[in-house]
């Protein structure tokens, strides 16, 4: 079904979604070095 714009009318909800999923992707990507930095605190310099 189309509107009046001539988009459908799920492509809305669909670039939406990509948008999120792309925003949780960036964050979680980011945490990684803060997290490496915490972990490399706990082991021995000799490892």
């Amino acid at each position: 079904m189309r509107t009046e714009a001539g988009v459908a009318r799920g492509a809305v909800s669909d670039a939406t979604l990509g948008m999120l999923l792309g925003l949780i992707g960036v964050i979680a990507f980011s945490l990684t070095l803060p997290m490496t930095r915490v972990a490399l605190r706990e082991l021995d310099p000799w490892f």
